[in-house]
């Protein structure tokens, strides 16, 4: 269950990263 939720989280902040470098 760790492991699944983690790859979900990983996603998750890479798709937000992406979104912060692109606004800047």
């Amino acid at each position: 269950g760790s492991k699944r939720r983690n790859k979900r989280n990983l996603q998750r902040q890479r798709r937000l990263d992406k979104s912060k470098i692109r606004v800047i």
